[in-house]
């Protein structure tokens, strides 16, 4: 069973860090192909570079699910709590709006990043949280914690443009962080959905598309807070749904 667990993990990794990095522009010089179409290619082009998580994920939960229930899913155990949730992101980018020197609406140009930035966690949110979680499911929180968040550090490759041990250390700390925190989100939503919203209120504190795109950070951290207390609001209310559909 261990190997099996090993092996389904292992192939998981190398089909999401492979193939993904097809897409990694800066880091294999598709930048400079990209730089000759608009701005809106690149933008559409950005979630490629967590698709092979996505499949990725979705292989192994296939897996997981020829062996045992799995109850992770999109939408985990409550629909509209599920859905809601993505709302506020969506609707907070294109209400500050997103700022650009290429004369675009900055409002229409917000709902359309929110979007694919949306999108882009979703897929990664597949095969971290997803599948790993479900995978991991029963071991110890510290041990669970540090697999996942090892393996998504590897998986971004921060010490092939930066070498600086600081800079990758601080950057681990960001996936620590993130696999401790979303994977609570997660466990108690079951919902994929639910767990690539908070990821994305990092995609959000690091919005820039070169000298292209752009935020001021007040605006970033007043949806960041607003997204925040809304969604502890609707995690409250889908535990009480959740305890009393359990008691009916």
């Amino acid at each position: 069973m261990k190997q099996n667990r090993l092996f389904r993990i292992v192939i998981f990794f190398l089909i999401a860090t492979v193939i993904s990095n097809l897409f990694r522009f800066e880091t294999f010089g598709f930048g400079k192909i990209l730089n000759t179409y608009s701005l809106w290619i690149k933008i559409a082009s950005v979630p490629l570079q967590s698709v092979a998580v996505f499949f990725a994920g979705l292989l192994g939960l296939r897996w997981l699910r020829n062996k045992r229930p799995v109850a992770n899913s999109f939408l985990g155990s409550s629909k509209k709590w599920a859905l809601i949730m993505p709302l506020f992101p969506i609707v907070l980018l294109s209400f500050f709006g997103i700022e650009n020197t290429k004369g675009f609406n900055p409002h229409l140009l917000g709902f359309a990043i929110s979007i694919v930035l949306l999108v882009y966690c979703i897929f990664e949110e597949y095969g971290w949280r997803g599948y790993l979680e479900e995978e991991l499911k029963g071991k110890k929180e510290w041990l669970r914690i540090l697999v996942i968040s090892v393996l998504w550090y590897l998986w971004h490759l921060p010490f092939i443009d930066n070498v600086d041990p600081i800079s990758n250390l601080k950057f681990y700390g960001f996936m620590l962080l993130g696999s401790w925190g979303i994977g609570k989100i997660i466990q108690s939503t079951h919902s994929v959905l639910a767990a690539a919203c908070f990821h994305m209120l990092y995609s959000i504190l690091i919005l820039q598309i070169k000298d292209e795109v752009f935020m001021e950070t007040n605006n970033k951290l007043w949806i960041i807070g607003i997204c925040i207390a809304a969604w502890i609001i609707i995690l409250n209310l889908w535990k009480k749904q959740l305890k009393s559909n359990t008691q009916e």
